[in-house]
């Protein structure tokens, strides 16, 4: 039998739990990063299941879906567990932080991750020596962690913003 993909995996319990279970790797607070991954698996894999997916982005490297939810990962640690420096603070009322991880939402990343892979397919062609396929989805996820964290920057009214993006994740 050959490799299984992330659609097929996900049709697995037994195989989701094992692949969850390595990407917590690192993650203290767990439950809700595996919550995620549920979710993504019950309610978008389906985005996935389509051309631009079933091949490798570069020839000779790893299939692009192999990399989907390692993307997710990466973005979940850099909004939950890595956070930019810049939102660290000790004031009390600070709250960017707060703000910069209430605006990430799984659904917007995951059709970000789409839309920016087709306009961004064959980017690195010419870079023969790194491991393209990975380095193009690194950049894709560095790309909307930095539009967080411009949303924040720009922001006029933190405690406003930060009211409608918890009232967004409710309504969601």
């Amino acid at each position: 039998m050959g490799k299984l993909s992330i659609i097929e995996i996900s049709k697995k319990p037994e195989m989701r739990e094992v692949l969850i279970d390595e990407l917590c790797k690192g993650i203290t607070n767990t439950s809700e990063f595996r919550d995620a991954c549920e979710y993504i698996f019950d309610n978008k894999i389906h985005l996935f299941d389509i051309s631009e997916f079933k091949d490798s982005l570069y020839e000779g490297e790893d299939d692009i879906l192999d990399l989907i939810l390692p993307s997710f990962r990466r973005a979940w640690g850099k909004v939950y567990v890595q956070t930019p420096t810049l939102f660290k603070s000790n004031l009390p009322d600070d709250q960017r932080l707060d703000l910069y991880q209430n605006l990430f939402d799984i659904d917007e990343f995951l059709v970000y991750l789409i839309e920016m892979f087709k306009k961004t397919k064959g980017c690195l062609s010419d870079f023969e020596f790194i491991d393209r396929t990975p380095e193009h989805l690194t950049l894709i996820v560095d790309n909307y962690i930095a539009s967080l964290v411009k949303k924040v920057i720009e922001s006029y009214d933190i405690k406003k913003d930060l009211r409608d993006a918890k009232i967004k994740r409710i309504v969601r």
